[in-house]
Order: C-alpha cells, then structure tokens, then sequence
C-alpha cells in the first residue's frame, strides 16, 4: 500500500521509518511515535497535519492524503 501510493502521488514525499532503528530516534520523540503501524503528514513548513493510525487499504490512504492537500 505505502510503495503504490507513493508512485502514484510523485509530488508529496513519502519517508518510511523502523522505529526500532536509532537512527530515527530523534523522529520517533519529536512524533511522539509509540505504536505501529502510524501516519505523520506534514505540510511544507514541518507543521503536523496529521498523527494518528494508519489506514486499512490504498483507497483509505489515498483519501486521507487527499484530505489534507
């Protein structure tokens, strides 16, 4: 779902995170990520527009990205 949706909306930029990997350590305080699976949308000035859970299929995603275009 996340690798399909990405290739359809070429202008938004997608970033998987392990949480589990302390490279993105830093990521998961600033989100306040505790739980899996999580989608953080952001706009252009690092504002969040959403943090909550993930959605069930592609055309879920896809409305909920579409949202908060």
């Amino acid at each position: 779902m996340f690798d399909a949706t990405k290739y359809k909306m070429r202008n938004i930029t997608f970033q998987q995170v392990d949480i589990d990997n302390n490279n993105y350590a830093d990521l998961v305080r600033k989100y306040s990520v505790s739980g899996i699976p999580r989608l953080v949308f952001l706009d252009a000035g690092d504002n969040v527009l959403y943090n909550g859970g993930a959605v069930k299929d592609e055309n879920a995603f896809l409305d909920k990205i579409n949202s908060y275009k």
